[in-house]
């Protein structure tokens, strides 16, 4: 443990963080979304320590485990270490059990823990990591089954958290926010913001509920994430969830051929193309779970042909929400899949 970590403590907006993301986990146990039997393991890092301490009050009873092999680190320089971290954490439980093991790390080596998890081989993973960056405080859920199977329901979620506490950046010397009128210390994501969302459920008062929170969800977002600018497209079974986000942003959806559905790769080569220079827009895409999943998967360099099978290790919820950021060179950057913490009672099953 070095005096330098020590030193990086949470700032205000990072405690506010973590106590909205203990509350939502414990949400996800209380519902039983999550199997009741547990245990904490977080990284010995000052910021991790404190971010981990929020939860035992919320989860009265759980065991609480510090490891080093969770300390920061870079994938791609020391791959070994975080290997040793997925080669321990993911192992298959017995037939018939089933548990919950909750992990308080950093940024770099929970990518890389996703990508093993998501079956890139460990070359690769130790770079491909590099294809998201996670907003402070967010959750990401991975199941294992006791085949050894793997399924991602969601990476990097944060909608739990209020968007005037939202940040992802580390504060590099002191914290400002208190010269901005309590504000996080932050910039907006420049380039273009593709958003990926799932159509709500089609049952009725349910299905125009979830309409409702997505889009009033993503009005919130343009108070930093999301631009002004904002282009809707959604399939013809999805126009309800999009009629009801392109609503609030004064424009109409932008209706989808029907065979985008069998044939998504049309739509990604014509929306997730590089935005020109110092220009900031939003492209919402709103189609059913198999598109969404090969758009994603499509950013995150994967052919077409890989992409088709590679949804297969994910499972993502209605009306949930996906983010992936498109510089001008080029570069893409996955911010979140699958996030429906805003959807408060409705946590993702």
């Amino acid at each position: 443990e070095d005096e330098g970590d020590e030193l990086k403590a949470l700032t205000g907006h990072g405690h506010r963080q973590a106590e909205d993301s203990a509350r939502w986990v414990a949400k996800l146990f209380a519902q039983k979304k999550v199997p009741g039997k547990r245990a904490l393991l977080h990284s010995t890092s000052r910021r991790a320590r404190e971010t981990a301490a929020k939860l035992p009050g919320h989860l009265p009873g759980v065991d609480v485990w510090n490891a080093d092999l969770l300390r920061e680190t870079n994938p791609s320089s020391n791959p070994m270490r975080a290997e040793e971290a997925f080669q321990r954490l993911f192992v298959a439980p017995e037939k018939g059990e089933a548990d919950t093991l909750l992990v308080v790390a950093h940024n770099n080596i929970i990518l890389y823990l996703l990508m093993r998890a998501a079956g890139v081989p460990v070359e690769r993973a130790a770079q491909a990591w590099r294809l998201f960056h996670l907003r402070h405080a967010s959750v990401t859920r991975i199941e294992v089954r006791s085949t050894g199977a793997r399924q991602i329901a969601f990476v990097g979620a944060a909608g739990h958290i209020p968007h005037a506490n939202v940040t992802w950046h580390n504060i590099h010397g002191a914290d400002m926010s208190a010269w901005k009128g309590g504000r996080p210390d932050r910039h907006k994501f420049g380039g273009r913001m593709v958003v990926l969302i799932r159509q709500a459920t089609s049952s009725g008062e349910a299905g125009r509920e979830q309409d409702r929170r997505v889009a009033e969800h993503m009005k919130g977002l343009s108070e930093y994430m999301v631009s002004g600018h904002l282009t809707v497209t959604c399939t013809a079974s999805a126009q309800s969830t999009g009629t009801a986000v392109a609503k609030l942003f004064k424009t109409a959806p932008q209706v989808l051929p029907d065979s985008i559905v069998e044939y998504p790769e049309a739509a990604f080569l014509q929306f997730f193309t590089p935005p020109t220079a110092h220009s900031r827009d939003t492209v919402c895409m709103v189609a059913e779970d198999g598109p969404v999943l090969y758009w994603l998967l499509r950013a995150l360099q994967m052919s077409p042909d890989d992409a088709q099978v590679a949804a297969t290790s994910y499972r993502i919820g209605h009306a949930s929400v996906t983010f992936v950021n498109i510089k001008s060179d080029g570069a893409m950057k996955v911010v979140a899949v699958g996030d429906t913490g805003y959807l408060d009672d409705d946590a993702p099953a």
